[in-house]
């Protein structure tokens, strides 16, 4: 199983989640196993702010609206991705996001807004702060 990578804050001494909900939902797919958890200081970058709207909102709204889940949209966008944009691999392999700098991060987050929209999801903007619930 892949890992997971999560953002929050310490605050007063205790861990808020900026998405606890995703990170329960992940936990509950994890059965009686052992595992392990590191902490640092998050990055100060822009991408990190992309990365995180593109998973915590483009995809958890189109996930939620089609019943996926956000890996089924993850391959799903990229996908299509590729082929809007004529990227062809070997057979059976994906485009890989990491090799995205900030200006093909933003495009890719901009092409799945739009195919969300495409597919009738309105994806909030990125700046709305989201309350997720416990």
């Amino acid at each position: 199983m892949r890992s997971r990578t999560f953002y929050g804050k310490i605050e007063k001494g205790k861990l808020v989640l900026d998405h606890r909900a995703m990170f329960q939902e992940y936990v509950s797919t994890l059965k009686n196993c052992e595992i392990e958890l590191v902490l640092r200081k998050a990055k100060k970058d822009i991408t990190h702010n992309q990365w995180a709207y593109l998973y915590a909102s483009v995809y958890k709204e189109f996930a939620d609206h089609l019943g996926w889940t956000i890996d089924a949209v993850d391959v799903w966008m990229k996908k299509k991705f590729m082929k809007e944009n004529g990227i062809t691999l070997p057979d059976g392999l994906i485009l890989t996001k990491t090799a995205f700098d900030r200006v093909w991060l933003a495009k890719y987050v901009d092409f799945c807004i739009m195919a969300a929209a495409f597919e009738g999801v309105v994806v909030p903007p990125p700046k709305l702060k989201l309350e997720t619930k416990a």
